[in-house]
């Protein structure tokens, strides 16, 4: 099992009451690692004043609302205005800065749908570099033409699973990467929402 991130270890600490005992506090900052110690120092503030900044409106906690597929959803439909791999260069290049670990960015960017750390630093690196042409160049397109293509046809057995498979290879040829695992680099419920549109 992995282990927590520091913002859900953050979140967990002080939802659960564990500044007020001082000894429990001081053996858990202990088992952080090097990296955690550093974090869980920066992120410490003022019980008061994290209490006030993080109720909402109507008084309740935001972090107790906040999950993973929650976070995965608000992706999704980000997704839809600028596209998952700036999305996933933009979430990738934050945690980066923030010192997060490459395993565990990884670990987040999949929980939530986005590209993975490898695909995301590749792009990342084309950006920092200054090749703002190619860091544009998506060659987008076919996968409109073969859905158009697919539905012109007699037959009708044109699907959202055939879309996100001809995505995924078409992606890999594009890219020159080999497939790692039978995740789909569009999920097929994307597919079927780009298929209504």
């Amino acid at each position: 099992m992995p282990q927590k991130s520091r913002r859900s270890f953050h979140s967990q600490f002080t939802i659960s009451g564990l500044w007020e005992h001082q000894d429990e506090s001081q053996l858990q900052v202990q088992e952080l690692s090097a990296e955690e110690e550093k974090w869980a120092s920066v992120m410490e503030v003022d019980d008061e004043k994290e209490r006030n900044e993080s109720k909402g409106v109507d008084g309740e906690n935001f972090n107790l609302k906040l999950d993973l597929p929650m976070i995965g959803d608000l992706f999704e439909m980000c997704k839809s205005f600028c596209g998952p791999r700036n999305l996933s260069i933009l979430f990738y290049t934050i945690l980066r800065y923030l010192g997060l670990s490459w395993r565990r960015a990884d670990d987040l960017l999949r929980s939530i749908g986005a590209n993975t750390c490898e695909t995301a630093h590749k792009w990342a690196e084309i950006f920092i570099s200054g090749d703002i042409e190619i860091f544009q160049a998506e060659g987008r397109g076919a996968a409109k033409a073969f859905a158009i293509k697919s539905c012109s046809r007699k037959l009708a057995d044109f699907t959202a699973v055939d879309l996100a498979n001809f995505i995924d290879t078409t992606f890999y040829e594009l890219t020159q990467t080999s497939k790692l695992n039978d995740t789909l680099v569009r999920s097929i419920e994307s597919c079927r929402l780009d298929l209504r549109r």
